[in-house]
């Protein structure tokens, strides 16, 4: 077996923050999230003022994807950022590969800035595409809605740890029959989960 993969965030497989452990790492992780920030203190330009960086980096999941992530800041409170995914598994043997893509975009509001640490929500919506084999089709469609803190490790690289709620929208499958797309155990939905990731940033 052989895996390919190219960084997006947890915008895939919600149904694994559903297990217990995670919900109770996402617990304790949300008491850490505020005490991280009234932790740290100094003089970092970034987290002052990081008004018009942009920066690229990476994270991952409770669910086990990294992800792609750039993020652009137009003023000191408000960001747009998009995490990307791309995975390419190929099992041994007959059995087919695997293609998942994601791609989530959102924005960063900060409630509270300090001199090396912002915090605040970063709500983003996911979708994803998996396709196991070739006759099969699975789409997922969900908004993530987390508490976010970013601290600085020098004025150019920052660290961010998030968790919160994901609301799962759409899930569905598709099935190619005599060329024609049947839509089964598909459409919309209501699930809710814990979400939390960890990742890094570096400003230009």
């Amino acid at each position: 077996m052989w895996y390919v993969h190219a960084g997006c965030n947890g915008c895939v497989h919600t149904t694994t923050f559903k297990e217990r452990g995670a919900r109770m790492f996402s617990k304790k992780l949300l008491g850490l999230l505020f005490a991280l920030f009234l932790m740290t203190a100094g003089t970092y330009s970034h987290a002052a003022n990081p008004a018009g960086n942009f920066g690229l980096g990476g994270e991952a999941s409770l669910g086990g994807l990294a992800g792609v992530r750039g993020i652009y800041w137009f003023s000191d409170k408000v960001a747009l950022q998009g995490v990307l995914n791309f995975d390419l598994l190929v099992p041994d043997g007959s059995a087919p590969a695997t293609i998942d893509f994601g791609l989530a975009v959102g924005v960063v509001f900060n409630i509270f800035t300090g001199s090396k640490a912002n915090f605040g929500l970063a709500p983003r919506l996911h979708f994803q595409t998996s396709k196991p084999g070739s006759n099969t089709t699975r789409i997922g469609l969900a908004i993530d809605v987390p508490i976010r803190v970013e601290f600085f490790i020098s004025p150019e690289f920052s660290l961010h740890v998030e968790t919160g709620i994901v609301l799962d929208l759409i899930s569905q499958r598709t099935i190619v029959v005599a060329g024609v797309n049947v839509v089964t155990n598909g459409g919309f939905g209501l699930t809710t989960s814990f979400s939390g990731l960890a990742g890094f940033t570096y400003y230009f």
